[in-house]
């Protein structure tokens, strides 16, 4: 179904301990979306940080008005401080993001020609990830990718990556509860027939922090919710 006219977007990511790039990656948010002329809100969870990223985020809300800020007392996830994002936003779309300006909202502009040309759900490629990531990283993400492919018959490239989609895509009821809630939401867009796409994305190496989408207990995770989501669609036969 092709869009009839632009739709509002919230912009949401989750931050911590993002002090040193914080302020890179609002401003880049805020002059991409004004660029594309888009009515947009941000919203970034704050994930228990402990460096001053609360500080600098709480000053950008006192003076931005389309900011909003959801904070965590104690540091639960990537996962669960996207889902807080997701439940704070307020537009149409939703423009899932990082805030560790490895990502640029500029990849907005490309992704709305493909909804307006049909597409439901578009996702962003990252052709240079191999250059960036770390060996354990890349076979972490191709092992990811590959066995969801594979097992669930779904096309699902990159789905850590950017995404734009209507709200309801996001505040779906998934169970996963870890990073594999991505693949599981693109599993289910594709048992319902909707018309996903995918663009080439910019990714730029982190200037500072630490990734943790490769971390033991990420992984752990992803591997039980994979087993869960396989056996709720495949076993049991149940879309829910």
């Amino acid at each position: 179904m092709r869009m009839k006219s632009m739709p509002s977007i919230s912009i949401c990511a989750p931050a911590h301990n993002e002090a040193q790039v914080i302020d890179d990656a609002l401003n880049e948010m805020k002059s991409s979306a004004e660029s594309l002329n888009l009515d947009y809100e941000i919203v970034i969870t704050d994930d228990g940080s402990t460096d001053g990223t609360s500080d600098i985020l709480s000053q950008y809300e006192g003076r931005w008005d389309n900011l909003r800020v959801v904070k965590h007392s104690k540091r639960k996830g990537i996962a669960d401080s996207f889902n807080s994002a997701y439940r704070a936003s307020s537009k149409e779309l939703i423009f899932h993001t990082a805030a560790d300006g490895q990502c640029r909202c500029s990849d907005i502009g490309p992704m709305l020609e493909k909804m307006m040309n049909g597409a439901e759900i578009v996702g962003g490629y990252r052709p240079n990830k191999s250059s960036i990531y770390s060996p354990t990283r890349r076979l972490v993400s191709y092992l990811y990718q590959n066995l969801v492919e594979m097992i669930f018959k779904v096309e699902i490239r990159d789905p850590g990556n950017i995404r734009l989609a209507p709200r309801e895509f996001f505040i779906r009821p998934v169970i996963s509860r870890g990073v594999f809630c991505d693949a599981e939401r693109l599993i289910l867009a594709h048992l319902d027939d909707k018309c996903v796409a995918y663009v080439q994305s910019s990714f730029y190496p982190r200037q500072s922090g630490k990734a943790s989408g490769a971390s033991i207990k990420a992984v752990y995770l992803a591997c039980v919710d994979f087993v869960r989501v396989f056996w709720q669609i495949k076993v049991l036969k149940k879309i829910y």
